[in-house]
């Protein structure tokens, strides 16, 4: 285009530089990127280089409260996880995951005094929760235009046996709570 403006007289172009070649010159890139997309080898440089774009995201923390009771907090987006945790002594996890998935084993986890709570928060990802067989688990969770189930199995947990509750919202995605 900018060759096209230059010699305009030379071409007989003088009436109608440079916008109209600056518009075709901007319609042919946009068609021409269309039938042939390519690779942003920048990206792949940058990130190699330890650059990271963001685009996806993780945060992992495990905290300590009063009483040496743990906390877990996990956050994924635009990801797959899968964590295992070991907690000796958990009482509170918040988990949240949007347009990922999120696979979390609670199969090394000790609940604090027999008793912890979950916060889930699911948006367009899916959420899968393995507790133990033995635990007692209240699903608390509330879907819109998703899915939250418990799995069921023909159990006999003892009136004794830790309760896990857990709490929430799944909003265009699914939560799946399974036993191992």
């Amino acid at each position: 285009a900018f060759l096209c403006i230059v010699n305009a007289g030379a071409l007989g172009l003088e009436r109608i530089a440079p916008w109209p070649v600056l518009g075709a010159a901007f319609l042919g890139t946009i068609g021409l990127n269309l039938l042939f997309p390519g690779k942003k080898g920048w990206m792949r440089h940058a990130n190699a280089a330890g650059i990271s774009d963001n685009s996806s995201a993780e945060e992992y923390e495990i905290s300590q409260e009063e009483g040496g009771s743990e906390s877990v907090r996990c956050e994924v987006s635009f990801h797959s996880i899968v964590k295992y945790l070991h907690c000796p002594a958990l009482r509170r996890a918040s988990l949240e995951c949007s347009f990922g998935s999120l696979s979390l084993y609670f199969s090394d986890v000790e609940l604090f005094e027999g008793r912890a709570h979950a916060d889930v928060d699911v948006s367009f990802g899916s959420m899968e929760l393995y507790v133990p067989a033995n635990w007692r688990v209240i699903n608390n969770v509330s879907s819109s235009f998703g899915h939250s189930a418990l799995d069921e199995s023909p159990l006999k947990t003892d009136a004794d046996a830790p309760v896990f509750t857990v709490s929430g919202d799944v909003s265009f995605g699914s939560m799946e709570i399974r036993r191992i």
